[in-house]
C-alpha cells in the first residue's frame, strides 16, 4: 500500500511522460496489484485507505475481485479511520465511480460524526463533497457538525463533480 502511495504523489509531481515509460508503470501497478490480492485481507485501515487512494490518483482501473476484498476490508476496519482516512477513501470511490455500498457508507458516515472534532477543514469539505458526489445520504448532525469544523458547503446548482472538492 505504501509502495502505491508513493507512486501515485510521484505521478501527481510528474506532469512529464517519457515514452516507454507507461508500460514500465503499468507493467509495476500490475505486479502490485497482483500482490495485493493475496494480502487485502489483512491491511489496516491506513493500508486500505492509502491503496484505494493511490490506485484512484494513478487513474489506474482497479480489478473488479480486489475491489470487493478492499470494499470489504473497509468495512472491517472503518472503525480505525481517522478523519484523513475518512475524505481520502471518500475521494477514492469517486475517482474510481465506485460505490461504496450500504454497509461501509454507514460506517463511514457513522465514523465522520464520531471523529468530527479532529476534523481538519479540508478534510471535512473533501468528505462531505464526496459523500455527495457518491450520493450518500447524510444526517443534519454530520453536516454541523463538519461545518463547524470549517467544512465549505457547495450550493447545489454549483456542485460539480469533475471540478472535485472546493479548496
Amino acid at each position: 500500500a505504501s509502495i502505491l502511495y508513493a507512486m501515485a504523489q510521484l505521478q501527481a509531481l510528474s506532469k512529464v511522460k517519457h515514452q516507454g515509460e507507461s508500460n514500465n508503470r503499468e507493467d509495476l501497478v500490475k505486479a502490485l496489484t497482483n500482490q495485493l490480492k493475496e494480502v487485502a485481507n489483512t491491511l489496516d485501515a491506513k493500508g486500505t485507505c492509502y491503496t484505494l487512494y493511490a490506485i484512484a490518483s494513478m487513474q489506474t482501473p482497479l480489478d473488479p475481485g480486489l475491489a470487493a476484498d478492499l470494499k470489504r476490508r473497509a468495512s472491517e476496519t472503518v472503525k480505525d479511520f481517522i478523519p484523513r482516512n475518512l475524505s481520502e477513501i471518500a475521494w477514492a470511490f469517486v475517482k474510481l465511480e465506485m460505490s461504496a455500498g450500504t454497509e461501509l457508507e454507514e460506517g463511514l458516515t457513522s465514523q465522520a460524526l464520531a471523529t468530527a472534532q479532529t476534523f481538519k477543514s479540508q478534510e471535512a469539505t473533501t468528505f462531505l463533497w464526496a459523500l455527495a458526489a457518491l450520493g450518500v445520504r447524510f444526517g443534519k448532525d454530520l453536516e454541523k457538525e463538519l461545518v463547524d469544523r470549517g467544512a465549505v458547503m457547495v450550493p447545489a446548482e454549483e456542485f460539480s463533480i469533475s471540478a472535485g472538492p472546493p479548496r
